[in-house]
């Protein structure tokens, strides 16, 4: 069995909640701003709970309200897209926080909050393009 090198830096529980934290607050505060967002909304346009969990759905926003795009209509490339990202972001998470290496860490770590980042973009845009 090949020993991690955990006694430098933090510990795996102090890893844990900083990346929580940074995460949580890498989608927080895009969901609070969709909410804010959601307020220019027309009559008849996207509610705030939705435009406050389109950042968290991420490219699946899509199929939240109002004017649902299920996903058997979505092209092929957006769905490659969302299901790509999806992938990279799970396995991304997972590395930055139970990696060995020092770089693999770091590395998984530059790699979730890029991929965390045009996760929460996406689901913006849900909420901006359902304002009018």
């Amino acid at each position: 069995m090949v020993a991690c090198d955990m006694d430098q830096g933090f510990s795996l529980k102090h890893r844990f909640l900083f990346l929580l934290v940074v995460y949580g607050l890498i989608c927080l505060l895009p969901a609070c701003l969709g909410m804010l967002i959601s307020l220019a909304a027309q009559p008849g346009g996207i509610t705030q709970s939705n435009a406050f969990l389109a950042p968290f759905l991420g490219p699946w926003s899509r199929t939240l309200p109002p004017n649902p795009h299920p996903a058997s209509t979505w092209s092929a490339q957006y769905a490659a897209f969302a299901r790509f990202l999806a992938v990279v972001l799970a396995l991304s998470v997972a590395g930055s926080c139970l990696a060995c290496s020092r770089f693999l860490r770091y590395t998984s770590t530059g790699i979730a909050v890029v991929a965390l980042v045009v996760w929460v973009l996406a689901g913006l845009l849900k909420v901006v393009s359902q304002l009018g």
